[in-house]
């Protein structure tokens, strides 16, 4: 179980947007998220989103900051609805006059509460709840 555990955690971050939906990619991921689950492995949020950010392409960069600016790990639906948008804007305005970091950047943080998480942070063993 602890090599199944080690397989999982090394997928879950080694998935990437590359010629995919952000639909699909972030299908992919939780799947495996649920994976760990059902082997008594939990996925800790900022893990999830840490996962999600590290996959995407340098599109999401605007994106990335947003939901790093935060002072807390946002949720996962509202990481998964800045994504879909971002995809969406990207892929049916294109031709519009405002770049979409216009929508993300105005959002107001709602926590006082210290960052729990960093595009720079690794998630190393022993910091999770697989024991390894």
């Amino acid at each position: 179980m602890k090599a199944r555990a080690g397989q999982l955690h090394t997928d879950l971050r080694a998935q990437n947007l590359d010629n995919k939906t952000m639909k699909l990619l972030l299908g992919q991921i939780k799947s495996i998220k649920d994976d760990l689950a059902g082997i008594g492995c939990l996925v800790k949020p900022d893990e999830y989103v840490y996962a999600i950010n590290e996959g995407l392409l340098p599109d999401y960069a605007v994106v990335i900051s947003a939901i790093e600016s935060n002072f807390q790990t946002p949720s996962i639906t509202k990481v998964e609805a800045l994504l879909l948008g971002h995809e969406f804007w990207t892929t049916h305005h294109q031709q519009k006059f405002f770049p979409p970091s216009v929508h993300y950047s105005q959002a107001p943080s709602n926590s006082a509460s210290p960052r729990f998480f960093s595009r720079g942070k690794s998630f190393q063993a022993g910091s999770n709840h697989c024991g390894f």
